[in-house]
This record gives structure tokens, C-alpha cells and sequence, in this order.
């Protein structure tokens, strides 16, 4: 891998931690604030897993398929939080705690573009398969049990359309069978996208018959 990549996607980890930090200062200085709340936003838990996986992608690179997997977990998850933040959460960064703008910037826009650039620009690793690719939706479905478990508990949820004292759990409903298909859809697309053989793949082995 060009080290040029790996320089890129190390930086971009760091913008990312620094960006995460600073929205925790900021938050800590506040009355309200809670931590673990701030720990339970998909956002958050979806940029930490991106800094993750570019780090190791940066270390160790493409090969192998537990960095792939992890590659495309934190992929599916960042731009299921940039389409998300796009389509339903989109002015609500007072209570998404994310008031900063570049932190919102980084975390909502440019996080999900990037790692979406990332995986489509380089072609490297190996392809994982529909099953591996489907095991992606854990993550998501996890999360999703927490924090639906953890709402009532605490009296808060991390997202309006998840919160289903307004109107009942049918909007909660609606809301998570439409994110859940693009979602699944989203994996499947990753997971289709074409990789390049590594180099000499095609070639016979050697010593082997013509």
C-alpha cells in the first residue's frame, strides 16, 4: 500500500479523535451533561469505530480479513450516520450535541464521505462475501436494542425517531424497518463493489503443472 494512504488515514483518525474529544470538553463543562448519553449516540460510537479502523488500516493495511471486515463495518456505519443525519437530524445539533460546527462538519459530512471515498478508491483486500458482509448488521442491530432497553430506564433516547413517548412505538416502528433497509442494502452494495486480485493471484504456482 503507497504510504501516502496510510499517512491520510492516520491523520484523519486523528481529526476524528480530536473532533470526539472536543465535543466530550465541551459537554463536560455543561450541568446536564452525561457521558454515558454522550457515549450512546450511533454518531459517536460510528466515528470512534472509524478512527479504529483507519488506524489499523493505516498500520497493517488492506490484507487480511479481519482488517477488510472492520474496513467495511466502520464504512457501513459512517454513512449510515451521514445519510441518517441528512435525511432526519439535520438542524437538531443543539440536542444531538454536536453545537460546534467543525465538529459537526467532521463527524456528520466528512466522516461518512471519506470513508465512503476510502472504500471505493482503493480497490485493495479481499472480497468478504454476503455473509460476512450481513454480520455488519449486528453492529447496528445491537445498538438499537440498547438503546431502545436503555430509553425507558434513563428517560432518554439518543435520536427523535427513536423516542416513542410522542406518539407510540408505530413511529418507532416505521422509522427503524426504513433505516434497516437501507442499511442492508448499503451492506450489500459495499460488499459487491469489485477488489483487486492481488498481485500474482492469477499466476500458477510454482513448480506446479501447465
Amino acid at each position: 500500500m503507497r504510504t501516502w494512504i496510510r499517512v491520510l488515514r492516520a491523520a484523519w483518525a486523528a481529526v476524528t479523535l480530536a473532533a470526539v474529544m472536543t465535543q466530550l470538553v465541551f459537554g463536560l463543562a455543561r450541568p446536564t451533561f452525561s457521558v454515558a448519553n454522550f457515549l450512546s449516540f450511533f454518531t459517536i460510537q460510528s466515528n470512534l469505530l472509524a478512527a479504529l479502523a483507519l488506524l489499523v488500516l493505516a498500520v497493517r493495511g488492506t490484507e487480511g480479513v479481519a482488517a477488510m471486515w472492520l474496513r467495511g463495518l466502520a464504512t457501513l456505519c459512517m454513512v449510515t450516520t451521514g445519510i441518517v443525519y441528512v435525511l432526519l437530524l439535520s438542524g437538531l445539533e443543539e440536542q444531538l450535541q454536536t453545537p460546534i460546527p467543525w465538529v459537526n462538519t467532521v463527524l456528520h459530512y466528512a466522516g461518512p464521505v471519506l470513508l465512503l471515498l476510502d472504500w471505493f478508491g482503493d480497490r485493495s483486500g479481499p472480497h468478504l462475501g454476503a455473509a460476512r458482509a450481513l454480520l455488519w448488521l449486528l453492529y447496528p442491530l445491537a445498538w438499537l436494542g440498547y438503546s431502545l432497553v436503555r430509553g425507558p430506564i434513563v428517560d432518554w433516547y439518543p435520536y427523535p425517531f427513536l423516542d416513542p413517548r410522542p406518539g407510540g412505538y408505530g413511529p418507532v416502528i416505521v422509522a427503524c424497518l426504513g433505516i434497516a433497509v437501507v442499511v442492508s442494502g448499503l451492506a450489500l452494495l459495499l460488499e459487491r463493489f469489485p477488489r483487486r486480485r492481488p498481485r500474482g493471484a492469477d499466476q500458477p504456482a510454482r513448480g506446479g503443472h501447465r
